[in-house]
């Protein structure tokens, strides 16, 4: 019997014990392996019957997700929420964790891309406003150069970042928003979400 890259097949199941009768059952899942199926659960090592060997292993789930769309890739936190929307004007993709959001809107193409990252504060109110200042990200894919500013709501602090750039056939703009701690300071939560996306974002060539 061989192991081959299309031999893993993971099926969500219903578990049928409780650690307890206020705890959510784990979530089972099914390792088929040349038609015959392991049932296993996330993290813990089980083994499965390879020819004539008892193969020891653990299914594990990555800490991040991939996103991957119109032309532009990146990692960010496997926890975060995924929102969708589309109107005639843009596309819209927000990312959402405890602290942190990232909102990536691809619309038309704007030359330069500044102009659509402009355009985006001017909404947001932030353009020309005191207290707004350039910044920059260092990503897999360049530089992004952008425009930061933090304003009150609601009594909680909140520093937002928006930069832009060109992927084929448009203009994305990243909106980066941090729920700062109680003496003004950036989230370790989206230090560690922007860290990931800037290690990996990837654009497509024209």
């Amino acid at each position: 019997m061989r192991l081959s890259s299309a031999l893993v097949a993971a099926a969500l199941l219903l578990a049928v014990a409780f650690a307890g009768e206020d705890t959510e059952p784990p979530q089972l899942f099914t390792l088929d392996v040349d038609g015959v199926a392991t049932a296993v659960r996330l993290d813990e090592p089980f083994t499965v019957k390879i020819g004539d060997r008892d193969v020891p292993m653990t299914l594990r789930v990555a800490e991040h997700r991939v996103f991957d769309a119109t032309g532009v890739s990146f990692r960010y936190p496997r926890h975060f929420t995924f929102e969708y929307e589309k109107d005639v004007f843009a596309t819209i993709w927000t990312l959402e964790g405890p602290s942190t959001v990232l909102i990536l809107t691809r619309g038309p193409r704007q030359n330069p891309a500044t102009a659509a990252r402009d355009t985006a504060l001017g909404s947001m109110g932030a353009l020309g406003a005191s207290g707004h200042e350039k910044t920059e990200l260092v990503t897999k894919a360049g530089k992004l150069e952008g425009v930061g500013f933090t304003a009150t709501v609601a009594m909680a602090q909140l520093r937002q970042e928006v930069y832009a750039f060109d992927v084929p056939g448009g203009t994305c703009i990243l909106i980066v928003q941090d729920l700062l701690n109680d003496d003004g300071t950036g989230s370790e939560a989206t230090k560690k979400a922007v860290a990931l996306f800037a290690e990996s974002l990837a654009i497509a060539k024209e």
